[in-house]
């Protein structure tokens, strides 16, 4: 079956819109960087990693009830990613507005869990786990809210399987939608 994404783009606009910056400083850059994990870094890393490895993936869409499922593909990760990299909280001014977790084994870190002070602000919840030094897990949480509409956003990234986003919104004038993506990682060309 297949049905028009617009709806779906109309949904996740409001969650993966980044908010500007303006030019910052290297130094500032660096004091970020130090500070949370950075999500936009391993992000970039990961879709240079999965285009120069051309990874074929399956995409299921759903759309309330509608569902639908591609041909295995290569896509554009730079694309479909976005809404991941536009949820990194790593930026100077948020430096007091989220608490953060580290769970060690070993001297190895385990588990980085970062969680939102401010209720005002879109990323809700970062959990970032790792195996063998190496990140093996990412759950993020986004939620919006406003008069008109309040939206969810649930993502999924795991490095050798794929991702998911999972949303849901709330509309006081059109109702009720719920969106899934999921993309899994089948082959490397």
């Amino acid at each position: 079956m297949r049905f028009s994404f617009a709806p779906l783009a109309l949904i996740f606009l409001g969650l993966s819109l980044s908010a500007c910056q303006s030019g910052a400083s290297t130094n500032a850059s660096e004091q970020e960087d130090a500070f949370f994990f950075n999500l936009k870094k391993f992000f970039e890393a990961e879709i240079y990693r999965l285009g120069n490895t051309k990874v074929v993936g399956v995409k299921k869409v759903q759309f309330n009830q509608e569902k639908d499922e591609t041909n295995p593909q290569v896509f554009n990760y730079a694309k479909e990613l976005e809404v991941f990299v536009n949820s990194d909280i790593n930026k100077l001014s948020w430096r007091d507005k989220y608490s953060g977790d580290t769970s060690l084994v070993a001297g190895k870190i385990q588990k980085i869990v970062y969680k939102a002070l401010d209720e005002h602000l879109k990323t809700r919840e970062v959990i970032i786990q790792f195996n063998e030094g190496q990140v093996s897990d990412i759950r993020i949480e986004n939620r919006l809210k406003s008069i008109i509409a309040d939206a969810q956003q649930n993502l999924r990234y795991q490095p050798t399987r794929g991702y998911e986003i999972k949303g849901q919104q709330n509309m006081s004038a059109a109702g009720d939608a719920s969106v899934g993506v999921e993309v899994t990682f089948v082959k490397i060309e």
